[in-house]
């Protein structure tokens, strides 16, 4: 009783097509090294199944058939997806093994990038970490020289990159302690405004974007100054001469003493900024899910519960989507 072939298989595929390739059993034999015999029998058992003789003798050589033309082609196909599969399978391990390379802003990776190196380094051993504003981390994405990135820029309208949200924060003001007790509305903020210059973050960033438009929605209408660093926003509004508006993680990332300060919400303006987890080749998304995991971890056990302690509006600005506080 003769067995039944169980199906096509990637060996069948590949003989075939090499036997195509070269049009000899023999030398086909020896790029495989394997004797003729073994290459006969790999082709007899495919044209058994398939139902159709793949080639037909032309002297000393093997030409396809009127089917083989058409099975070659679909064949290639099937090798090349195969081809692809295992490349990203490698490149994945690679990342695995040889290294990630992981951008992100400077105050993302102030607050909360030791907590992923510190989580991601047992099983990734070689973690190179960068850092920038948001088109300096762009364009470190886009020009392939990191793998995975955060930044507060969606990349949606790419298609070959998977952008997807991380968390948001909550833009807060931050005031000298003395106006804490003063300013309390929209409008005393407004007054506190006309004579204390705000002071924003650099021109050339992205938060100096969002910043301009949550002061249009407060109604904030003066002159502001920018400056280059958190450390040196901070260290003016504890002079009680300006005031600023910064998303929580920016202010978590600086490397002051926070309390010399006291922080209040937008008296009922949204001000959200949405940090976005970005990546280009699907073989990543495993490493992605693991750090938006660490992420998310870091925040809820050691930085709110941490910021908190100085000061519950500072602590209690950063939400998932699903929150509703």
């Amino acid at each position: 009783m003769s067995k039944t072939p169980r199906g096509v298989t990637l060996d069948q595929l590949s003989t075939f097509l090499l036997v195509a390739k070269t049009g000899t059993f023999t030398q086909t034999a020896k790029k495989l090294n394997v004797n003729q015999s073994t290459v006969s029998r790999t082709l007899q058992k495919l044209e058994t199944f398939l139902g159709v003789r793949l080639f037909e003798r032309e002297g000393n050589n093997l030409i396809l058939s009127s089917a083989g033309l058409k099975i070659q082609a679909k064949a290639q196909a099937i090798a090349d997806s195969v081809d692809s599969l295992i490349a990203e399978a490698r490149e994945f391990q690679g990342c695995k093994t040889h290294g990630l390379r992981f951008a992100s802003s400077v105050s993302f990776s102030r607050a909360i990038s030791p907590f992923l190196v510190n989580a991601l380094i047992g099983s990734i051993p070689d973690i190179a970490t960068f850092s920038g504003n948001t088109p300096e981390v762009i364009g470190m994405l886009q020009k392939g020289f990191v793998d995975i990135a955060v930044a507060t820029t969606s990349m949606a309208g790419f298609s070959e990159f998977t952008s997807r949200v991380l968390y948001r924060e909550k833009y807060l003001l931050i005031l000298p302690r003395e106006v804490e007790h003063v300013i309390s509305s929209k409008q005393e903020l407004v007054e506190y405004a006309s004579d204390h210059p705000c002071i924003q973050f650099h021109r050339q960033t992205q938060d100096w974007l969002h910043t301009s438009r949550v002061l249009r929605q407060l109604g904030v209408n003066n002159w502001t100054i920018s400056l280059s660093t958190i450390e040196s926003i901070i260290q003016l509004v504890e002079r009680e001469k300006y005031w600023s508006l910064m998303p929580a993680v920016n202010i978590w990332g600086a490397n002051r003493d926070l309390s010399k300060v006291t922080y209040k919400f937008l008296f009922g303006q949204q001000g959200y900024r949405t940090l976005y987890l970005l990546y280009r080749e699907e073989y990543f998304r495993p490493i992605a899910d693991e750090i938006a995991s660490v992420v998310k971890i870091a925040l809820e056990q050691e930085l709110i519960p941490k910021f908190s302690k100085i000061n519950l509006t500072l602590g209690t600005a950063v939400e998932w989507e699903g929150d509703s506080n």
